[in-house]
């Protein structure tokens, strides 16, 4: 049985979306339920779904440009695994998101079914690992703290 995700795309350009959607349906890697923000300040709201997996974020968004939109995202939802997807292809700026904390720094011409559906699935992976070890540090602190 597919794993069933739950998706948060934050993207305004309903060309990216669909495309985005064809790519993950043609992986045919797990079966998903996305739903899709059109502004940063829409995604922000969306992202605190309890049922949510993972949020794919557009850096050139109406309300939100570059970096500061993967900031602010990653500020609002420290829980879930944030996965940048971006026409600019930047290797500076992807470095940057990934010191910042996105899992993964995706171009959109460059992409296609199984890059983009691995992102997702090690993406998820890894996060419930740092959540783990960000559980396990704070258990320590309060076992050396006694």
């Amino acid at each position: 049985m597919k794993q069933k995700l739950n998706i948060l795309l934050v993207e305004d350009n309903p060309g990216d979306v669909m495309l985005i959607e064809e790519l993950l349906l043609e992986a045919d890697r797990f079966s998903f339920t996305m739903i899709v923000a059109e502004t940063l300040e829409a995604g922000l709201e969306l992202s605190q779904n309890d049922d949510l997996d993972i949020v794919l974020l557009d850096l050139g968004l109406p309300d939100s440009h570059g970096l500061e939109a993967l900031q602010t995202m990653l500020e609002k939802v420290n829980h879930l695994p944030v996965v940048v997807i971006t026409g600019l292809d930047d290797g500076e700026v992807g470095r940057k998101a990934i010191n910042l904390g996105a899992q993964n720094y995706i171009i959109k011409g460059l992409t296609n079914p199984r890059l983009i559906s691995d992102s997702i699935t090690h993406a998820i992976e890894r996060n419930k690992i740092l959540l783990e070890l960000k559980e396990k540090d704070i258990e320590l602190k309060a076992m050396n703290a006694r």
